[in-house]
């Protein structure tokens, strides 16, 4: 496509086409767990455009290569959540990414930003980090919700789902790893405000290969992990 700087109009560039499947059927399971569990209901924005069609983690130019109804699809899409993100009043939320990865590690993959490089390093900051609002209110130290006791990580693990990164594994290492797309960089807290955005990359192997049985188990026990980590922090 062309419509970005590294990529020329006299070329064409690949994109993905691929859809990240049984992640809506996560994302509905989750929801009517979280609302069975706790009596509260979140917003559940789910992009129903296939990814052939439309990528809405992507900017606009990447996303709908000047398609009308490409562009028109992503932009209520990105409104929707907008909207979401202002009925909460300036005060603090959290909006949370499913996405699906084939990278055979059995590993959900958590995206606050911080590049695969800066985690093994350990060279890493607040200046693009996703959940900056969180961490600056809590007056914590970045690895406990990086990493920590305190991360999103470690309630995958102490729930028995290997997660990256995580206690166990506090970096990728040589492993493939996605660190939150355009919807993390755009309704995060990176560049202020009180919203925090994480990027969950559930494995294929809890997605596909388990079958429905192992996708309503870890369903159910995902809706568990974000209540106690919403109640914790906000």
């Amino acid at each position: 496509f062309p419509g970005k700087e590294s990529c020329s109009s006299s070329k064409t560039c690949k994109v993905a086409t691929k859809g990240d499947s049984q992640t809506q059927n996560i994302a509905r399971a989750v929801f009517k767990q979280f609302v069975e569990n706790t009596g509260k209901i979140p917003h559940l924005i789910i992009n129903n455009i296939h990814r052939s069609k439309m990528d809405p983690n992507r900017d606009i130019e990447e996303a709908a290569q000047g398609d009308r109804r490409a562009i028109e699809g992503f932009t209520a899409y990105h409104d929707t959540i907008r909207q979401a993100q202002n009925s909460f009043g300036g005060k603090p939320g959290l909006l949370i990414d499913f996405h699906g990865q084939a990278h055979k590690k059995n590993s959900t993959e958590i995206g606050y930003l911080i590049k695969k490089s800066a985690l093994n390093s350990g060279d890493f900051g607040y200046s693009e980090l996703s959940i900056k609002s969180l961490v600056r209110r809590k007056n914590a130290k970045l690895d406990d919700y990086i990493f920590g006791k305190e991360s999103l990580g470690a309630l995958f693990e102490s729930s028995g789902y290997r997660a990256v990164p995580s206690p166990r594994q506090p970096y990728p290492g040589s492993d493939l790893y996605y660190n939150g797309g355009y919807t993390t960089q755009v309704y995060g807290s990176r560049d202020g405000g009180e919203v925090d955005a994480i990027q969950l990359e559930f494995p294929g192997e809890i997605r596909i290969d388990g079958g429905e049985g192992l996708r309503n188990q870890f369903s159910s026990a995902l809706a568990y992990i974000l209540d106690e980590y919403y109640s914790n922090n906000y």
